[in-house]
């Protein structure tokens, strides 16, 4: 689940369970993979769509850095820290407008 490609393509990081998993891999001249390796284990949070929704949607709870030495996570306990808020806006360009008319049109 999870599956991230490295920074230099060579690499494709996913998760097992608790295990971060790190796969070498090669396209050329066709495609192939090496033997899996367990880089960690921990108990970190899945992203929204590991196991199911949408098909072809992906959205991870992690990233790789650009030097593909670091991974920003939330680790599973670290989420009951945080409460979590949903801001929804709806039809914004209107209420844009009826500013601007109440403001007399004047941009500031």
């Amino acid at each position: 689940m999870d599956p991230v490609w490295g920074p230099d393509g060579k690499e494709i990081f996913y998760r097992s369970g608790t295990k971060m998993m790190a796969v070498a891999v090669s396209t050329q001249p066709s495609f192939q993979a090496g033997r899996p390796q367990l880089p960690w284990e921990g108990d970190y949070m899945f992203g929204p769509s590991s196991g199911c929704g949408i098909k072809g949607t992906t959205t991870t709870s992690y990233d790789v850095s650009p030097d593909g030495q670091r991974f920003p996570m939330t680790r599973e306990n670290d989420q009951k820290m945080y409460a979590t808020k949903i801001v929804v806006v709806l039809n914004r360009v209107e209420e844009l407008k009826r500013k601007m008319a109440d403001a007399g049109g004047k941009k500031d």
